[in-house]
């Protein structure tokens, strides 16, 4: 198809008449074969309905804990909050900063507040990465990970026995999901996701292969 012969006229309609459809084609578009050019006449006609969110769903974008934190401490600062620059963002983060706040939880904070501004209306980051980037260094207790309590002996072969104790195969399933767990030391989704098929017993031990893991599909 010549692309060129599809071009809609560039003159003006005459008055009272509809305008001409334009084409809505660019480096992005891809079409199936057989499929119409898209063209302006296309386009889906959308109401009010569709162009604003509920109630519910407002206060969830608007107020969510980060965002309603930001709020108050700009309202304090006199700064506008929406869309704040990023001289507002970046000594907002200052502030999560000097009450000790994790670093997890900063990154969480900001991403939040930033993903909340309008479209092409968001803070730069960069100073923002700066001060975080030194807080790390400066505040080793910012860094602290709170782990899991490791499962020993003393608690799983209790888990075990409950397990096994109503005579049901889903218990005994249950407690060599224990044991196996135990021994294989991997995530609990791994362990879900194993098929019979991919475990090799031997004299020695099992064998495991794992289709996937954490940092490798």
């Amino acid at each position: 198809m010549n692309l060129a012969s599809t071009r809609p006229s560039t003159r003006c309609s005459a008055p009272g008449t509809a305008p001409a459809s334009r084409l809505l084609v660019d480096h992005n578009t891809v079409l199936y074969p057989g499929q119409e050019l898209p063209t302006t006449a296309n386009a889906p006609a959308y109401s009010l309905r569709d162009l604003y969110v509920g109630d519910d769903t407002a206060v969830i974008l608007q107020d969510s804990g980060p965002m309603r934190a930001f709020k108050d401490w700009c309202a304090q600062q006199s700064r506008v909050p929406v869309p704040c620059t990023t001289a507002t963002f970046t000594e907002y983060s200052r502030h999560l900063m000097a009450r000790g706040l994790k670093v997890s939880t900063i990154k969480n904070y900001m991403s939040q507040i930033r993903t909340a501004m309008p479209p092409g209306r968001r803070p730069d980051t960069s100073l923002y990465l700066r001060l975080l980037k030194n807080y790390r260094k400066d505040n080793e207790r910012a860094l602290r990970v709170r782990r899991a309590f490791p499962l020993t002996l003393p608690y799983l072969i209790p888990m075990m026995e409950k397990a096994e104790a109503d005579g049901r195969p889903a218990g005994w399933r249950d407690a060599a999901m224990f044991a196996f767990g135990y021994r294989y030391l991997g995530r609990s989704v791994e362990d879900a996701n194993l098929e019979i098929e991919d475990l090799t017993f031997t004299a020695g031990g099992i064998f495991v292969w794992l289709p996937e893991d954490k940092t490798h599909d």
